[in-house]
């Protein structure tokens, strides 16, 4: 059986958190969620979260992204990001040239990271135990 899923033009509502799990693949794309929910992602044991964005003006919020245990996230696309947390411990990060956003904190533990856009912020910084974060800027 593939562990890897696609979700494509979905709304989560109710319930709007997702979690990915050992060695396992999912891609989002253009998924949203219901008026006052706000999307928490999950990656633990080496499961990856591949975020694709919609290319509008207006910023896609996610609350919480999470990693442990060999987690990946990769954001993409034409995105506009708006994150409120992202958390890592001993995963990987990676934003890709054409994606624009900000994130408000980022935690990270013994973890990487990689941010291929002038165009991405990150407000509050905070690198512990060996992490690393190389990110590209204008000269």
């Amino acid at each position: 059986m593939d562990p890897r899923s696609r979700l494509t033009c979905v709304e989560l509502s109710n319930s709007p958190s997702v979690r990915v799990y050992a060695n396992s693949y999912l891609r989002l794309q253009s998924v949203t969620t219901g008026t006052d929910d706000r999307l928490s992602l999950y990656s633990f044991d080496g499961g990856v979260l591949r975020l694709f964005g919609r290319g509008e003006e207006v910023p896609s919020v996610i609350h919480t992204i999470q990693l442990s245990n060999g987690g990946v996230l990769r954001l993409g696309g034409a995105g506009n990001w708006n994150i409120d947390r992202i958390a890592t411990w001993d995963s990987t990060v990676s934003v890709s040239n054409n994606t624009t956003g900000k994130v408000n904190d980022y935690f990270s533990v013994s973890s990487s990271a990689e941010i291929d856009t002038a165009d991405f912020t990150i407000e509050n910084l905070l690198l512990n135990f060996g992490s690393k974060l190389r990110a590209r800027c204008i000269v």
